[in-house]
């Protein structure tokens, strides 16, 4: 019979040990959930809000014990190819919030998540939000902002050091890098230092800033692009793995597929700039809305069965 070990490898052609990591987070489990059960009782919460539930899985077991609910706040991008949340077909997750507190209605569907439909309530993204309104009116220029992230980042970063040295397009260039490329951009993106741009890492302008500024985003795969849309930026998509994340964009012509640095190139003669129902995506008066469903959540102190 085949082990799980073993299908593992064969699927992923990587050596990992199941059994170790298994039995690893068996025995934080034992140390752990005895002190959680002595925190919640000791505090006997109304409702527990969380973010980003993953890691968290023995104190919601322990919330779950107590007859306690707990809510997670949406943190990132829902995708059928985000592990915490998309469990297709009869699969599920016990150790999962009882509620998902979402950035807008689209992400309600946005994966097969272990939730009924009445336990996932859109109530906004309070902090781009405000972000946003501090911004406004917005003073967007001719810039270009690169969304990288570590998957994306040695093709992206290739094409934007490409297009910021071609004198013919009317641009300035920003390379936003993804905080895991922080130390080590200079070495793996070595062509970027070079080439007549800003790299923005740890220390530089925001990406709300950056956003707020300019007029394009490229990227591939990145959350930000989301917030990008916010901003009203035209969106151009690099065709790389991981663009499957924004698919939902892509068929709803709010972003325009590119497959080279010349393709790009040929776009920013005339950049699209396609209308966007940022609502769907975030849904406004973020503050007011999270803080009446949460108090409703609590008062309620409702658990799934």
């Amino acid at each position: 019979m085949e082990t799980a070990q073993e299908r593992f490898e064969a699927t992923f052609d990587v050596t990992v040990s199941l059994t170790e990591r298994l039995f690893s987070m068996l025995r934080s489990r034992i140390v752990k959930k005895p002190l959680y059960d002595r925190l919640l009782a000791r505090l006997d919460p109304q409702l527990v809000a969380i973010v980003a539930h993953s890691g968290r899985e023995t104190f919601i077991e322990a919330c779950h014990d107590a007859d306690i609910p707990v809510a997670e706040l949406q943190h990132g991008q829902i995708s059928p190819y985000s592990y915490q949340h998309a469990f297709p077909g009869d699969r599920t997750k016990e150790a999962y919030p009882d509620y998902l507190l979402t950035f807008g209605e689209f992400w309600e569907t946005a994966a097969s998540l272990p939730l009924e439909s009445d336990r996932i309530q859109a109530v906004g993204y309070p902090y781009l939000e405000q972000e946003l309104l501090e911004r406004r009116p917005l003073e967007q220029g001719q810039q270009v902002v690169f969304i990288s992230t570590p998957e994306a980042g040695p093709v992206l970063s290739e094409i934007a050091a490409d297009l910021s040295a071609r004198p013919d397009i009317p641009y300035q260039f920003v390379y936003k890098l993804h905080p895991d490329e922080f130390g080590s951009w200079e070495t793996d993106y070595q062509w970027l230092a070079d080439a007549p741009l800003s790299v923005v890492g740890q220390d530089g302008p925001s990406l709300y800033d950056l956003f707020a500024e300019s007029s394009v985003q490229v990227g591939v795969g990145s959350t930000a692009l989301y917030e990008g849309l916010a901003f009203e930026l035209a969106t151009y998509l690099v065709r790389e793995p991981t663009i499957e994340w924004l698919a939902p964009v892509i068929e709803a012509g709010e972003a325009t597929v590119v497959e080279s640095a010349d393709d790009l190139a040929e776009q920013l003669a005339a950049p699209d700039h396609r209308p966007v129902e940022r609502e769907k995506y975030f849904r406004p008066g973020a503050v007011e809305t999270a803080v009446s469903v949460l108090e409703e959540l609590a008062e309620t102190g409702t658990v799934r069965e």
